[in-house]
């Protein structure tokens, strides 16, 4: 499968409408690392993460990029605003894929929280 915005697009929607982890074993390479905000987490972790975790209500993909790093590897970046309930979180998105023999998958995403809205206790 080619490592095109369209197909980065569906396998990234796929993750964000996740209701569980499977999504995340499945598209997720195994020594894939992801950066949330206070965590860095292993594929299984990640996946334990969101099997505890309730689903977005809504989730918006906006200014997507494809960035080609070499003929197997591309990374994806766009702006992410997901909504649960009357709680809001943007941020801005870096996902980087590999073409492996059974299609993309996940080695490295990064989250950078937007913090405009965001009292910070000082």
């Amino acid at each position: 499968m080619a490592l095109d915005l369209t197909t980065l697009l569906e396998l990234e929607r796929q993750l964000a409408h996740a209701t569980n982890g499977d999504p995340y074993r499945e598209i997720l390479a195994p020594h894939a690392r992801v950066v949330v905000p206070g965590f860095v987490l292993d594929r299984e972790n990640c996946a334990m993460a969101m099997d505890a975790s309730p689903g977005w209500d809504r989730v918006d993909f906006e200014n997507e990029q494809l960035v080609r790093i070499n003929s197997d590897a591309a990374a994806l970046v766009y702006r992410f605003t997901g909504l649960r309930g009357d709680d809001r979180y943007i941020a801005d998105m870096v996902s980087c894929y590999v073409d492996t023999s059974e299609g993309p998958r996940l080695v490295t995403h990064q989250h950078t929280m937007h913090w405009e809205g965001v009292e910070l206790e000082v």
